[in-house]
């Protein structure tokens, strides 16, 4: 079997080329986010913050690295899940929540970043 039919097997169609890659692209910015602007040098970070409360749960920067961890794993479960699939849109609605939880990540970690720099100022 060659190999690019083989690749082109598996994306598919124009529709899910396109979420496949806006998964790719916000699971990326969710890892550079994550790596990039989330200070080590903090024994503890906020991770979760309520109105009513204020910060309630606190840990170690590492801690954080899961919200892009969740969303690689979404990713590529969803990827295999609407595979297995066999009509187009419900293959399609797969990638569709496997984009939108790594886009909820992503917006989790944005939060987590402006608090941290909310609070240390």
């Amino acid at each position: 079997m060659d190999v690019k039919h083989a690749a082109r097997g598996m994306v598919g169609d124009r529709w899910r080329r396109w979420l496949i890659t806006g998964g790719l692209l916000l699971n990326a910015a969710g890892w550079v986010g994550a790596l990039r602007f989330v200070p080590r040098a903090q024994a503890v970070i906020p991770l979760h913050y309520t109105i009513y409360f204020g910060i309630n749960l606190t840990g170690a920067w590492t801690s954080i690295l899961w919200l892009p961890a969740i969303g690689a794993a979404a990713l590529v479960s969803h990827l295999l899940i609407s595979r297995l699939v066999p009509h187009p849109v419900w293959s399609r609605l797969w990638l569709l929540l496997a984009v939108v939880i790594n886009l909820l990540a992503l917006i989790d970690l944005a939060v987590v970043i402006v608090l941290m720099r909310t609070y240390n100022t």
